[in-house]
């Protein structure tokens, strides 16, 4: 956006990296073969009257490969350095992230040493910039006579208690929301700030608000989740006012008492997804009226909707409100086959993600169709602040033909949601384990002018029955496995693997274009996510995410050729029935035998939950002398071979 906007302002040439492939004396070609005003355009670039501005830095070097993207750079240096006559004036600019704009530093330093750079930073706002902010959008969006433009005090201190609330939920110490990384990150950043302003131009009393926030603030946390909560509690005042107002009409109109449900939150939500896509709001069956006082409380609603604070004509005000409509859109399966492009769009920030954390850490949701999982996980990697420390997709062991989502975070937040297949990821995947025994499809993010392109980054283990690249493009970075028994995807799929790269195939990846081409370093998933050295922590911490209290055994404790547990054989092969075999023994657990296809198995119970074993594991000093003296033996066994 930034790229475009100086490009249009300044009538200059734009060079799009994500498009366009570069390599040795790209730029001079394109001068002199697209510029046709002004004349002799390289005269007047090296005369500082034609800058040129050079975006998508990062998803170019994946365009273009290493080296040629390199040879781009260097080219473009040695140019740039033949004429010196005019260096006080801006010749280039180019955008990209801190990793390529670091590599191209390290160009210049070595091919145009005489060269003047200035290096900008697009960061966080700072106390008085954010402060600025909101006022410009509170003034933007209130009415004549609102209570901000006459009471501008006290909407003042609401802000300020919304930012001690903000210091105090992430566990700061007074004073330092704005000295500290993670603090800026939240309280700095100019979506929120927007949607802030805009919802302090709507608030009635701010009084109460105030005092809210600052009984949230007397709470000192240490949880992104709580800072969220600090947001959407001024978003929540916002839908409890047009409640009100609502209701106030509603009343005179119908003959029974309003239930409590009558316009809630929950409510309006539903009907502005629905609204956004031009879709007429529909009933939720949460509010029962009789029939001619159920016309007037829809028919009202319908008159109110387009006048609602989170939107603006039939679009969302900014991304913070409509990320918390769509949340619930998704949380609810409410969208159907609207919405997918907004949806798309609005992972690209973290809101949707954080608002779609409150009503997992509510109980609120516990399934979630599939093809909504990339959409969230890719705000969630998205976000600044998060702190991840292992993400998993598998298949359900407690449903046929369904899969499961963990994430946990380093902080001990975890959470747990059984999906739908098949399931589709968008954008991205990063640091992820994935078996699953289903379809998986990764969507690529579509820019609209150039080809969709899809990445995996970190240490990622993808393996699914059947595997689905809707994509143009996919761009490897990190130390990757990647196996399907079912490929598709397009005949001109193009594969670009960073130069630090680590990759290994099975399946079909192994043996189809274009990805037999490629030569592979990992020999096989394990390599991905090597084990650490507490074996029988990690084995726990697996079964604790991914077992059921029920398990089907062969009789020598293995696990069954069942595809929903394949992770046992491929990371536990040895270690697993070791450790199952030990519970029974320790009457930690009992087995029974039974036929099965002319085969005897076994059916093991637990006495002891996976959960109650790994808090063991965790903190054996509360464990009880039984349970130590299991762990202690368990260790033993499971590192001899």
């Amino acid at each position: 956006m930034l790229a475009n906007q100086i490009a249009a302002e300044r009538g200059l040439p734009l060079l799009d990296l994500a498009v366009v492939p570069v390599s040795t004396s790209a730029l001079v070609g394109l001068l002199q073969t697209d510029v046709r005003q002004p004349g002799d355009p390289l005269f007047h670039f090296h005369r500082g009257e034609l800058p040129v501005i050079v975006d998508a830095l990062d998803e170019g070097r994946l365009l273009s490969g290493e080296q040629n993207f390199e040879e781009f750079l260097k080219t473009l240096w040695e140019f740039m350095s033949q004429d010196r006559a005019v260096t006080n004036r801006p010749k280039l600019v180019m955008l990209g992230r801190n990793e390529t704009i670091d590599l191209v530093a390290t160009s210049i330093a070595l091919y145009g040493p005489a060269l003047n750079v200035t290096r900008f930073e697009v960061s966080f706002f700072d106390e008085d910039g954010a402060r600025q902010l909101i006022d410009a959008y509170a003034r933007s969006t209130s009415l004549a006579g609102s209570q901000y433009s006459t009471h501008l005090e006290p909407a003042q201190r609401v802000v300020d208690a919304y930012f001690a609330a903000i210091e105090a939920a992430l566990g700061l110490q007074e004073g330092h929301l704005w000295v500290s990384a993670q603090g800026r990150a939240f309280a700095g950043y100019a979506p929120v700030l927007a949607a802030l302003g805009s919802l302090l131009a709507r608030i009635d009393n701010y009084m109460d608000v105030r005092n809210r926030l600052l009984a949230t603030g007397s709470r000192r946390s240490t949880g992104i989740g709580e800072a969220w909560d600090v947001i959407e509690l001024v978003a929540l005042e916002i839908l409890a006012r047009e409640q009100r107002k609502l209701c106030d009409a509603l009343r005179p109109q119908v003959k029974e008492d309003l239930p409590a449900q009558t316009y809630d939150p929950y409510e309006q939500l539903s009907y502005l997804s629905r609204f956004v896509h031009n879709d007429s709001p529909r009933q939720t069956g949460r509010v029962t009226l009789p029939g001619a006082d159920m016309v007037a409380y829809h028919r009202l609603a319908e008159q109110y909707l387009p006048e609602h604070p989170f939107v603006r004509g039939r679009e969302f005000s900014n991304a913070v409100l409509g990320s918390m409509v769509l949340a619930h859109a998704v949380a609810y399966d409410l969208l159907g086959t609207m919405g997918s492009e907004q949806l798309r769009d609005l992972s690209r920030q973290p809101f949707l993600w954080r608002s779609f954390r409150r009503l997992l850490n509510e109980g609120e949701v516990t399934l979630l169709d599939g093809r909504y999982v990339g959409c969230i996980l890719n705000s969630m990697w998205s976000d600044p602040v998060v702190d991840l420390r292992q993400v998993s997709i598998t298949s359900s062991t407690e449903s046929e033909g369904a899969g499961q989502l963990i994430v946990q975070h380093s902080n001990a937040e975890r959470w747990k949601l059984e999906l739908v297949l098949p399931v589709e990821l968008y954008g991205q995947v990063r640091d992820c384990d994935i078996d699953l025994a289903g379809q998986l499809i990764c969507r690529g993010h579509d820019r609209g002018d150039g080809p969709s392109s899809f990445y995996v980054r970190g240490a990622v283990a993808l393996v699914a029955d059947k595997v689905t690249l809707a994509t143009d493009r996919i761009n490897l970075y990190g130390r990757i496995w990647l196996a399907a028994d079912k490929l598709e995807h397009g005949d001109r799929l193009v594969v670009q693997v960073a130069q630090d790269a680590e990759i290994g195939f099975g399946g079909e990846f192994r043996d189809r274009y274009p990805w037999n081409r490629l030569v592979a370093t990992v020999s096989d998933p394990d390599a991905v996510r090597p084990r650490g050295d507490d074996v029988l922590f990690e084995l726990v911490d697996q079964c604790w995410q991914k077992l059921p209290g029920v398990l089907t055994l062969n009789h020598d404790y293995s696990v069954t050729d069942d595809r929903r547990v394949r992770w046992v054989k491929r990371q536990f092969p040895e270690e697993f029935p070791k450790l199952i075999k030990l519970m029974v023994e320790k009457d930690l657990a009992h087995a029974e035998t039974f036929a099965s296809s002319g085969q005897t198995k076994i059916r093991v119970h637990f006495t002891l939950t996976w959960s109650d074993l790994r808090d063991a594991l965790e903190d054996p000093e509360q464990a009880g002398s039984r349970i130590a003296e299991f762990v202690a033996e368990a260790h033993r066994r499971l590192r001899s071979k």
